[in-house]
């Protein structure tokens, strides 16, 4: 993903803006374009700042649905642990400690399923796979540890416009 956000920026010279909250500075969504900019050396980037603690901003979460449920629950219980989140695929419960181990469990699962062509496709609606859900103040939590969630762990929706036209920088 860095590369290809690194091809089109370079290209372009164009940036989608960062999604930031702007009581805590914490960075909603943008990770990759960020971690570009900071390679490319950017001084400046574009963001729109948004109050995450308003109702306007809602935390949603990304279903899955799994081309080989099968395969799929079997890595599940092989990567299981105690704790009290957990990732449900039918009957077949895969959980963490913490939401933030558990989110990079389930990807790491993903990604080896991929390895086997199994396919999983993150979906809005319910799916197969069922994560747990998060609250912005689990977000922040993880946020202000200086940790990341893996890519799309959270679905932010916003009750007004977010302008996602990439932006001159320079």
């Amino acid at each position: 993903m860095f590369a290809r956000v690194e091809k089109a920026v370079l290209a372009s010279r164009r940036m989608t803006p960062l999604i930031v909250d702007w009581n805590t500075d914490l960075l909603l969504d943008g990770h990759h374009r960020r971690a570009v900019a900071i390679s490319l050396g950017l001084d400046r980037v574009p963001a729109l700042l948004v109050d995450y603690r308003e109702s306007s901003v809602k935390v949603g979460k990304w279903y899955r649905n799994v081309s080989n449920p099968q395969v799929a629950r079997q890595l599940m219980r092989a990567n299981s642990s105690r704790g009290k989140w957990c990732a449900r695929l039918g009957r077949v419960e895969m959980c963490g400690s913490s939401s933030y181990i558990l989110f990079w469990r389930l990807h790491w699962v993903e990604r080896f399923l991929s390895t086997l062509n199994v396919r999983v496709v993150k979906v809005v609606e319910r799916g197969e796979l069922e994560p747990p859900s998060l609250s912005k103040e689990d977000v922040i939590s993880v946020a202000r540890k200086g940790l990341v969630f893996p890519p799309k762990t959270t679905r932010h929706v916003y009750d007004f416009i977010i302008q996602h036209d990439p932006v001159p920088i320079t």
